[in-house]
């Protein structure tokens, strides 16, 4: 299943972006999915799911957006929320 794949470098994403704020919690990320990007998104989901907890993203939720018409696929937004140091 390529949506674990995807979901995999989704995380490498993510990872690149929180080293400026290394005490800082995923809490939400969005995804956009364009419909013709060939991803299923109850696969990704699940996918995402799947792997949030070995990769040091528990507590976060995914947000899917389908983008008509489109054939990519955008990590567009990070919440985080920052814990005390």
């Amino acid at each position: 299943m390529h949506e674990v794949s995807l979901v995999q470098a989704l995380f490498d994403q993510a990872d690149r972006a929180i080293p400026p704020h290394p005490s800082a919690d995923v809490r939400q990320i969005t995804v956009r999915i364009g419909a013709l990007a060939g991803v299923e998104q109850a696969l990704f989901r699940s996918a995402f799911e799947g792997c949030k907890g070995d990769r040091g993203y528990a507590n976060a939720t995914l947000v899917l957006l389908e983008v008509p018409a489109a054939s990519d696929l955008i990590l567009q937004r990070l919440e985080l929320e920052t814990r005390d140091v």
